[in-house]
């Protein structure tokens, strides 16, 4: 089966199991998003969109990683569609496609290195001192022992080999990023 195909059928099954033909397009999802306004994400339109076959919600356009799994739209749809499994497993998709934010790369690539999302910059280390915490939080990434274990962790795991190599949306691309970053090895 070819990747198209592969896709179209692997995105039947996410409106199957996340019940997205139920959708009467009432709009409660995209009222009550807060990424809505700030953002170019329409929960509405992201399941019409799929429920019509326009694999480009996953292929072309970056609307899904506006979600912030709120599942505020999930909540209030009368029909119980539930519309933040389905955005969380079409973005899936888009992963095993090379297509995620440029943000995910830098997270991912410091997951590999420390242990952590993101490092502790003196900002937020001065916040956790006047809260009188640790600088550092008892994690791994400041213990020696525990970040090697973590390491091991990972390679027995094949973490670098989760995230297949950034590709750029066509959107960016017309924005003038380059896309051309690469998986969690950089």
């Amino acid at each position: 089966m070819n990747d198209e195909g592969d896709l179209r059928e692997r995105v039947g099954v996410i409106l199957d199991r996340t019940g997205v033909a139920a959708c009467i397009q009432c709009g409660r999802c995209t009222a009550s998003c807060p990424a809505a306004l700030p953002a170019p994400l329409r929960a509405r339109e992201v399941i019409r969109a799929v429920s019509d076959g326009d694999l480009t919600v996953v292929t072309d356009r970056d609307d899904i990683w506006h979600c912030t799994t709120c599942f505020s739209c999930q909540e209030r749809c009368p029909k119980g569609v539930a519309i933040t499994q389905a955005i969380l497993w079409l973005r899936a998709e888009a992963v095993r496609r090379g297509l995620y934010p440029a943000s995910h790369t830098t997270a991912l690539e410091e997951i590999a290195r420390s242990g952590n999302t993101f490092p502790l910059d003196d900002e937020v280390r001065a916040v956790r001192g006047r809260l009188s915490l640790p600088l550092d939080p008892p994690d791994c990434a400041h213990d020696e022992e525990e970040l090697a274990t973590f390491h091991r962790l990972l390679e027995v795991l094949g973490f670098r080999r989760m995230a297949p190599p950034r590709r750029a949306y066509p959107v960016e691309e017309v924005d003038g990023e380059d896309g051309d970053e690469g998986g969690v090895d950089g």
